[in-house]
């Protein structure tokens, strides 16, 4: 499966010595939520693990926390503060939460292709750090896959977007950081399916917060999948998500999302990379 890479995945990695979750294949979709206690780049405590899709959680010693939520939405949050941790070289907080999913479309006459809007709520936070050498570090990113078939191997790649913080950011005044301390990121993803074929929601949340900068890091990120209303005959088309998970209209509020509509006119199926460096395998 592709995966989105930021600098802040990278400074998270070098904090807790380590290499990308594996996420749970589980037929249909699965996910991971992950809190853990780093000290010298050992991971010396963890809560959670992998699980088939449903609600999930994990805490540990009140400074990591992961918290996955199916309905009456989809939203993934992990939040860490390594105020309490003792400082050391490589001391750290981590909390990671991961989610896939399947959908399907249907209805209309066969082979329709029938353009579909994705809404998505990112954000990422992290606390200033004065350490350049003990970043702060927070990511969220979203990708949609075509499968073969629900519970299917991945035939296609779709949209994605992302949003990051890391502190402390570039040293370089004059550039702008790749990934700020605070980013809000409510993107509107635009792909084509035909009617009767499935695709798959990736949802990944990652944040460390360095014991030496005694601060904190927060992400999180929730979707939305519905056929674009201004194609003709729209309502003959139905999205159902598998598995049980709801596929419902998140914060903000619909008129917020109308605005955003109207801004994204000339969706295509090109994704929309929001950090420099971001890549896919």
């Amino acid at each position: 499966m592709a995966k989105l890479i930021s600098r802040a995945v990278f400074v998270l990695l070098a904090v807790t010595g380590g290499g990308s979750p594996a996420l749970a294949q589980v037929p249909g979709g699965g996910g991971e939520a992950v809190c853990q206690r780093v000290v010298g780049g050992i991971v010396t405590e963890q809560d959670g693990g992998t699980f088939p899709v449903g609600p999930a959680s994990c805490e540990i010693g009140g400074h990591s926390f992961v918290d996955i939520v199916i309905t009456p939405i989809v939203m993934l949050s992990a939040s860490v503060n390594a105020a309490d941790l003792e400082e050391g070289d490589r001391n750290a907080a981590v909390a990671i939460a991961a989610l896939q999913y399947d959908f399907i479309l249907t209805g209309g006459n066969a082979s329709d292709v029938v353009p579909i809007l994705l809404t998505t709520s990112l954000h990422t936070s992290v606390d200033t750090s004065n350490d350049p050498n003990n970043s702060n570090s927070a990511s969220a990113n979203f990708a949609v896959f075509g499968v073969s078939s629900p519970g299917g191997p991945i035939v296609s790649n779709g949209p994605s977007t992302f949003a990051c913080s890391v502190s402390p950011g570039p040293a370089d005044p004059d550039e702008p950081p790749q990934c700020p301390s605070s980013d809000s990121n409510h993107d509107v993803l635009g792909f084509d399916m035909v009617t009767g074929t499935t695709g798959r929601v990736f949802l990944q949340v990652l944040v460390a917060a360095s014991a030496n900068a005694q601060g904190s890091a927060e992400a999180e990120v929730d979707p939305f999948i519905f056929v674009d209303p201004r194609f003709p005959n729209a309502e003959e088309y139905t999205i159902t998500v598998l598995g049980g998970v709801a596929n419902a209209l998140p914060v903000p509020e619909p008129d917020v999302w109308a605005l955003l509509l109207v801004g994204f006119g000339g969706l295509s199926t090109t994704a929309r990379r929001r950090c420099a460096g971001s890549a896919t395998d």
